[in-house]
């Protein structure tokens, strides 16, 4: 196959007589220097590459965008490949007063994005580094009461080798990154990219059966991270937003694994925002800090262990005299869950709290803190009523208004055992049905070392973070670190 290479100069004096790009590409074609696309690019079973240093200008001469199209065949994949340089990045952005551009598959006709499907023959592969995409994602008007600006990058990964790979590139006023799962051996490997001031409440969202892996690898967004169907890996990434979460849903998302990441639902509102969901319930939840909320974490896997958790002040409950954004930092735990060696602190209603179907919990060495000013530290049955049959076993209790270890339901097999725990300035230790409460100690926060939990500087920490002079476990570890839990404790 021949190759064609587009050469547009970047001098002044050359700049009027610079050519426009648009229509079909068949055949494999190279871009350089500055290339403005002026109406829809068809990539047409052929590779697009443009190299380091190239600026590519969204900019029609029509009221409607213009976007790059992959349409690949089955015998012929259509293929963007972005090369760019840390010395030399590449640059992708809609003009000033233009129609948003976007890269895209042929989707069906909908009023709105969100309802659009890409059509049953079109895939494609986007591979980009050292890139930053300016401006890009479909303007649409609202739909069904959604609003946002549509995707800035939509695929469909069909064939075997189809693929999304974003490495070193920068999301700057975008719309989300969107690709559909066909093939189990697609994938999609987000590393080291950062979403800007993201023009949706999602920077990236993954959907579709395919079970392919779905990588998300030191990112910073301000937004969320969605994967709708199949198994995702979330690691040291940085998301801090009002928007800011980790979502993982469906019955294929089993292998899932969500490992020291720094999650901020910076929102002071109380609307069910959260840091993370994560319907699947063998996931391994490990070393993440999270952070606001109405619920910190929704769902979780069966393995949480070694994280940070902490709730938001806010709205004054009248109620319960608690001022707080946040209702539980653990709003729901599925069947057999083991939550271990965690920090949690308020403010918060309650920081554990169980509902329907979960039996079998074991909590155990955690830190529990409501800084005097959270409610419960564990709220069993708050929506259900069942045998939680639940071992509370050598935690930490401390500064919490109400009581330690509380069931709504009042059965006599919520609890199975409750030993070895520490309360310090909590009035209560248990309020159950049946007295088991064994081998319990009190001391104070003084004799503990605690500090409160607003002596914490998130601010401070979340600065290093984004600059690069932390790690997120070195967050933890500093944490832990004023939280020990006592040795020789009953």
């Amino acid at each position: 196959m021949s190759l064609l290479i587009v050469t547009v100069s970047a001098t002044a004096q050359e700049a009027a007589q610079q050519s426009k790009v648009g229509g079909e590409i068949t055949q494999d074609t190279v871009w350089r220097g500055q290339v403005t696309v002026d109406r829809d690019i068809i990539i047409s079973g052929a590779t697009l590459t443009i190299e380091s240093g190239t600026r590519v200008s969204f900019s029609p001469t029509e009221t409607t965008a213009a976007r790059i199209i992959l349409d690949g065949g089955r015998e012929a994949p259509a293929v963007l490949r972005i090369e760019g340089t840390a010395e030399r990045p590449v640059l992708l952005t809609t003009e000033p007063g233009k129609p948003p551009g976007s890269i895209i598959v042929p989707a069906a006709s909908s009023r709105h994005w969100r309802d659009r499907k890409p059509m049953a023959t079109a895939h494609g592969s986007i591979l980009a580094s050292h890139t930053t995409f300016q401006g890009l994602g479909e303007t649409t008007p609202s739909a069904q009461g959604i609003s946002g600006r549509g995707p800035a990058i939509h695929l469909q990964l069909t064939d075997p080798t189809d693929e999304l790979k974003l490495t070193a590139s920068r999301f700057r006023s975008c719309g989300p990154v969107m690709a559909n799962f066909v093939d189990d051996k697609c994938s999609v490997v987000i590393h080291g990219c950062s979403f800007e001031e993201s023009l949706d409440s999602v920077a990236v969202r993954l959907y579709g059966s395919g079970r392919g892996p779905r990588v998300f690898e030191g990112n910073r967004a301000d937004a969320a991270f969605q994967v709708l169907a199949g198994p995702a890996w979330f690691t040291d990434n940085v998301l801090i937003g009002p928007h800011a979460c980790l979502a993982v849903a469906g019955p294929e998302a089993g292998e899932s694994r969500i490992q020291s990441n720094y999650v901020h639902s910076s929102g002071d509102q109380d609307d069910g925002r959260f840091c993370l969901d994560c319907s699947a319930a063998d996931a391994v939840v490990e070393g993440n800090v999270l952070r606001g909320g109405t619920w910190v974490i929704q769902r979780t896997g069966t393995a949480l262990r070694g994280n940070v958790l902490a709730g938001r002040d806010g709205l004054l409950s009248k109620s319960l005299g608690i001022r707080t954004t946040t209702h539980h930092l653990i709003a729901s735990l599925p069947a057999g869950a083991q939550v271990l060696d965690n920090v949690l602190l308020g403010p918060s209603y309650s920081h554990l709290a169980t509902s329907e179907g979960c039996r079998g919990v074991l909590v155990r060495n955690n830190v529990f803190d409501g800084g005097g000013i959270s409610g419960r530290a564990v709220h069993l049955n708050t929506l259900a009523r069942e045998a939680v049959a639940a071992r509370v076993e050598s935690n930490v209790f401390a500064g919490f208004k109400d009581v330690a270890v509380y069931d709504e339901a009042r059965l006599p097999d919520a609890v199975q055992v409750c030993r070895r725990n520490v309360i310090a300035e909590t009035p209560r230790a248990c309020d159950l049905a049946v007295e088991v409460c064994k081998e319990w100690g009190e001391t104070t926060r003084e004799a503990l070392g605690y500090p409160s939990p607003s002596a914490i500087d998130w601010g401070d920490i979340e600065a290093q973070l984004l600059a690069g002079e932390r790690t997120v476990a070195e967050v933890i570890g500093s944490i832990k670190a004023r939280y020990p839990l006592p040795q020789g404790s009953p």
